[in-house]
């Protein structure tokens, strides 16, 4: 619900788009894949929460539901070698049917397994998910900004 104020007061719910929101996903997704690339913690941490971010806005904007889902011991095994894809899967696949207009549902099932693959992630690097969402809320809550004509959030320095 932090985020969820935080961008209606910078008018991104009514300024932006939902697939404006689902490509900054994949954006940060490239962050999360150059933490993982480089055992960054901090970033990985800093990367996860933005992804979680980006995907909040994006089913707030498409009135998706978040179900976290459970983590299986059969997706940890998955995360060993995987989770870093899986989730640049996900986030693309929940942008791809943003932009086709698929039913709610198929979107829904994305955000499910990307959260799932984050917690899986940020477990693996002895992190909790929530605190990487925290920590994203804790550096996004007090940023400036303006949205650019195309719905992206710009953040002043």
């Amino acid at each position: 619900s932090n985020v969820e104020q935080w961008a209606e007061a910078r008018g991104i719910y009514e300024h932006s788009t939902a697939l404006a929101q689902a490509l900054k996903a994949v954006s940060e997704v490239g962050e999360l894949a150059d933490a993982v690339i480089k055992d960054d913690k901090d970033a990985l941490k800093d990367a996860i929460g933005d992804v979680a971010v980006c995907i909040v806005n994006a089913a707030k904007m498409i009135g998706a539901s978040i179900r976290l889902g459970e983590v299986t011991d059969k997706d940890r095994n998955k995360c060993e070698k995987t989770c870093a894809a899986l989730c640049a899967y996900y986030v693309s696949d929940i942008a791809t049917d943003i932009a086709d207009r698929l039913g709610i549902w198929a979107i829904e099932d994305g955000i499910e397994h990307t959260f799932k693959y984050l917690t899986c992630l940020a477990e693996k690097s002895g992190l909790e998910f929530m605190d990487c969402c925290e920590a994203a809320w804790l550096e996004i809550k007090d940023r400036k900004g303006f949205l650019s004509p195309s719905g992206a959030f710009i953040k002043q320095e």
